[in-house]
């Protein structure tokens, strides 16, 4: 099958090129973090799959965290008029909030990162505008993101383990895509309410092959659709 063939010549690959290997997936990462394209959770699962547990986490960890600071860079250059036409609601909570923590910065800055009330990507560009530190914003990134770095690349290992489409039909891969999706796609729910519906779903779109997930059901090719959608609001 087309999955095992991949999977078996990307795992040789990596084992004979390590080192090219690795540089490649952190200038791909680090790209996609800094110019907030959309599927950063693909590589964060590609990390799983390919690296294991300890050294997936501390990659995805630390190129998410160089991508995040670049696009704060950026974003402290020429992205205010940008963050002010896409986001003017989001914006002026986010600058309250801050104004009114700013005692307790980092404690604030922590809780956005380990929870998906405002997405990563919104918080990697707005931060600066608002006036977050670069120090606080670091420490709140580099530890904030080690638990759904951990989530995501523990996905990864269990869809590098896959030997076909219907191993994800289990009761467990159901039940932790589920679980997973919830939390982010209720905090969507509550910002749709509020008109904020400028939520990224590419992620999810590109993973819709047409020809494994037509052949799901349809309560499985939902939840784990929701999976993914959770897994991108909290990891990207």
């Amino acid at each position: 099958m087309w999955m095992l063939f991949c999977r078996d010549h990307l795992e040789t690959y990596t084992i004979d090129y390590t080192a090219q290997v690795l540089v490649g997936y952190c200038v791909v990462y680090i790209f996609m973090q800094t110019f907030m394209i959309p599927g950063t959770v693909f590589m964060s699962l590609l990390a799983g799959a390919l690296f294991g547990v300890l050294k997936g986490v501390a990659l995805v960890v630390f190129t998410a965290t160089a991508g995040a600071s670049s696009c704060y860079f950026l974003s402290k250059l020429i992205g205010r008029p940008l963050v002010f036409s896409l986001w003017p609601d989001k914006l002026s909570f986010f600058q309250e909030q801050v104004a009114r923590r700013r005692g307790g910065l980092l404690n604030y800055m922590l809780f956005l990162r380990l929870t998906p009330t405002l997405p990563n990507t919104f918080i990697n560009v707005a931060s600066p505008i608002v006036d977050v530190p670069y120090h606080i914003f670091f420490l709140a990134t580099l530890i904030g993101l080690i638990p759904a770095a951990y989530v995501t690349v523990k996905a990864g290992i269990a869809l590098g383990e896959l030997q076909s489409i219907g191993d994800l039909y289990d009761f467990n891969s159901i039940a932790t895509l589920f679980l997973i999706g919830i939390p982010p796609s209720q905090s969507w729910r509550c910002q749709a309410a509020k008109g904020n519906t400028q939520l990224s779903l590419l992620a999810v779109k590109a993973a819709d092959d047409r020809d494994d997930l037509g052949r799901m059901p349809g309560l499985h090719r939902f939840i784990f659709l929701l999976g993914l959608f959770g897994l991108e609001m909290w990891g990207g």
